[in-house]
């Protein structure tokens, strides 16, 4: 039996606090559910349905979380690759998933306290396939909650994958302030693309009143992948609190490659329209090449980030490469990404400069260091 068992030692110190506690308006629940017993599954075509009986608590079951994954648990620490909140149900099906794919799973209860069971139910593994046939969903799916992102997003969550309505999406939902009365408008309703099993939905409201209680209702429009809709008056709604947070900006513009300017014979400038994020070996983000000859490559030997001649810290390149022809050169950057992860476009990647050769005092320096290796020998020869 492969359980995974929970430490002692945080519930006794929790309920060792709680004793302490003079008043009982510190009281805490801090009571686990009971574990979940005989859990079960049954593979389809890309889909497993799963089943176990209904857990106790002392202050009532809220749900139950599904854990997945293609690894075994076997040991105390580890977990699970993925887990899922079902909701108050004591049947649940898990789709999208890969054909001829070993999963293996458990569940857990958890109370209005995110109390959850001691142990993990015993672990069962099950492979959807083809042949097993399509899934038949007769159950509708349900609102498990709703969450104020900012001030004017809201993350809803289901019991399962859905599909919202593919005209007027925002149509579908509606939210009242439960003391004015007044609703909140939303004004749009796409997939959290954040959440790979499709089971949430992220709204853009109006701007809410901090701290205002909401109620979210979802309309029948909404949809499991089966084309169960949502049961309008049967756990179809969410109570939600108004966030006064407002929404960080959002940075969707990609960098440019303005300019690349020549220093001496081993460095030039590459100046970006904004701060630059390089890899971890940032030669890599750069290539040269002379303009007429693209299978003559000026090797890139280093990189440092410096100020653009606008002052904006890090948005320029210092790159340092092997001694340049005086012919024309391509320098092009590659994979290079702002702070947000936006990456210079391929249309605005690329600049234009002339190499220049090495000054003469260089030239003559190294004649004279060559002299002196010379002079070296002659006397190491004359000893």
């Amino acid at each position: 039996m492969k359980r995974i068992i929970r430490s002692m030692f945080s519930v006794l110190g929790v309920v060792a606090i709680t004793a302490l506690m003079a008043s009982p308006a510190f009281a805490q629940d801090t009571e686990s559910p009971s574990d979940v017993e005989n859990f079960q599954g049954t593979a389809y075509n890309g889909a497993l349905q799963l089943t176990w009986d209904a857990a106790t608590d002392d202050t009532g079951i809220v749900g139950y979380y599904v854990h997945y994954g293609v690894e075994t648990v076997d040991e105390a620490g580890e977990t699970y690759d993925d887990f899922q909140d079902a909701g108050n149900v004591t049947e649940y099906s898990l789709t999208g998933l890969d054909n001829d794919t070993e999963y293996f799973l458990s569940v857990v209860a958890f109370d209005a306290e995110d109390n959850e069971s001691m142990r993990w139910a015993e672990e069962i593994s099950l492979t959807p396939t083809e042949s097993a046939g399509d899934y038949s969903d007769s159950e509708a799916p349900t609102v498990s909650g709703a969450e104020a992102l900012n001030n004017v997003e809201v993350r809803v969550v289901f019991s399962e994958a859905v599909v919202l309505p593919s005209e007027d999406a925002q149509d579908a939902f509606q939210i009242e302030d439960d003391d004015l009365l007044e609703p909140l408008v939303v004004t749009a309703a796409v997939m959290d693309d954040e959440d790979g099993s499709g089971a949430s939905v992220i709204l853009t409201t109006e701007e809410q009143v901090g701290g205002a209680t909401y109620t979210l209702t979802v309309g029948v429009e909404v949809e499991d992948n089966t084309g169960n809709p949502i049961n309008s008056g049967t756990s179809d709604t969410a109570i939600f609190t108004g966030s006064g947070e407002a929404m960080a900006a959002t940075d969707d513009v990609e960098p440019e490659l303005v300019s690349a300017e020549v220093v001496d014979n081993a460095n030039i400038k590459v100046e970006f329209t904004e701060a630059i994020v390089l890899n971890i070996d940032p030669s890599e983000n750069f290539m040269i090449v002379e303009e007429d000859d693209v299978t003559s490559i000026l090797t890139v030997l280093g990189v440092e980030l410096v100020a653009n001649s606008d002052g904006v810290e890090d948005a320029a390149a210092m790159i340092t490469t092997a001694p340049q022809s005086e012919v024309s050169y391509v320098v092009t950057a590659v994979e290079v990404e702002d702070e947000s992860g936006n990456e210079v476009a391929a249309a605005k990647s690329s600049a234009l400069f002339d190499g220049i050769a090495a000054e003469e005092d260089d030239v003559a320096d190294d004649d004279d260091a060559d002299d002196d290796d010379d002079d070296d020998v002659v006397e190491d020869v004359d000893a």
